[in-house]
């Protein structure tokens, strides 16, 4: 008698989760009650609306049509998420979306290759509150002519995707070759290298200096993109920068800048002359053709840090304003005037007594570049 009342019992749970799993699907269609397609696969979202600050996150979740959960942590291999309006998918792993941007994002769930119904809309929203001033990241390109894997780094660099390219301002310092630089000991790439390491004996080409604080050899766009965000967020623009002039009278170029605060602090003013369509036959480059080369930077002492004798304190809405002159040589080809360009760098010195860049500009030969805020 016991027996059967178990089996009865077994029988019975079995009946209702039948029953229940009939539930969902109409009879006939192969759609649930909610409009679901049991054989396609759903993206949802925690939350709709998120701080431009770069840490709120909305976290995605995929599921098929039953309900079932995707994006596991066990699946997250083949899970990705895609911008539907440029197309750029974020980085693999990623569960969720921050942005350092105000707008409006469009996001679709790919699992396996295979996309989502439907999409999710996040907006970001209030940048101006964290951020005054636009933030350029300065990405210190180490490279050389002799570099056979260089000219991947710069295919990367070059298929950032809009966004990262508006806040990049990319230098290109060459390392033991005919474009080199020196600053002070060294050359501009082992210098900015030691900077981050002074135990480096041994500089690996290409490698990439992000806002003198940050080095890394990657040559995949994702993880370029991942390191300028990560600038953006952890170091917002405490000042924005603008050029009044960048002329030259003979072969003396001369370039006038200014910063001004969003929040006090101790600032530095740098600038290097960049150039673009340099010549090497020899070189790597595709058709050995070689930009954004720094050619000439602002006294050695203060191109990489804060240096103490030119260092200065702002309060906040306070401006600041410096002239540099760089002389050109006298056999300076004339066709690369028109393809200068003049980067000033600003330097904030941190809470540790160690300094950072913390904004840049780039500004063309004879044009003039005003600050630039968010709105």
């Amino acid at each position: 008698m016991w027996i059967m009342r178990k089996s009865f019992v077994i029988y019975a749970m079995m009946l209702i989760v039948s029953v229940s799993a009939c539930e969902t699907v109409n009879p006939g269609t192969g759609v649930s009650d909610d409009g679901r397609d049991p054989k396609s696969m759903y993206i949802s979202v925690d939350k709709t609306v998120i701080e431009s600050d770069g840490k709120d996150k909305a976290v995605f979740t995929v599921t098929d049509g039953a309900g079932n959960v995707l994006s596991t942590y066990a699946n997250m291999g083949s899970v990705f998420y895609k911008n539907v309006d440029t197309g750029v998918r974020l980085p693999m792993y990623s569960e969720s979306f921050s942005s350092v941007a105000d707008g409006t994002f469009r996001f679709v769930g790919i699992v396996g290759g295979k996309e989502t119904v439907d999409t999710v809309t996040i907006t970001s929203t209030n940048r101006a509150a964290y951020e005054v001033f636009h933030r350029n990241v300065a990405v210190f390109k180490l490279t050389a002519t002799w570099c056979p894997n260089c000219p991947a780094m710069t295919t990367a660099l070059n298929s950032l995707d809009d966004d990262a390219k508006a806040h990049t301002v990319v230098l290109a310092c060459h390392n033991s070759d005919a474009f080199s630089v020196r600053c002070g000991e060294s050359d501009l790439a082992g210098a900015a290298a030691l900077k981050i390491n002074p135990n480096l004996t041994t500089l690996a080409l290409p490698s990439l200096v992000y806002d003198l604080s940050v080095m890394d050899g990657s040559r995949a766009t994702s993880g370029i993109m991942s390191h300028i965000m990560q600038r953006r967020v952890e170091s917002p623009a405490a000042a924005g920068i603008k050029v009044e002039e960048f002329l030259r009278d003979g072969n003396v170029l001369t370039v006038k800048a200014a910063a001004k605060a969003s929040a006090s602090g101790v600032f530095d003013m740098a600038c290097a002359v960049l150039a673009d369509g340099l010549y090497d036959a020899s070189g790597n480059a595709e058709n050995g053709i070689y930009n954004d080369v720094v050619i000439a930077i602002s006294s050695a002492g203060n191109i990489l840090s804060c240096a103490r004798s030119t260092s200065f304190s702002l309060d906040e809405n306070e401006e600041y304003s410096r002239e540099f002159t760089f002389t050109l040589p006298d056999d300076f080809p004339q066709e690369y005037l028109n393809g200068l360009k003049a980067v000033v760098l600003l330097h904030k010195m941190g809470a540790d007594g160690v300094s950072e860049v913390n904004n840049c500009v780039l500004c063309p030969y004879s044009m003039t570049k005003d600050y630039e805020y968010n709105d």
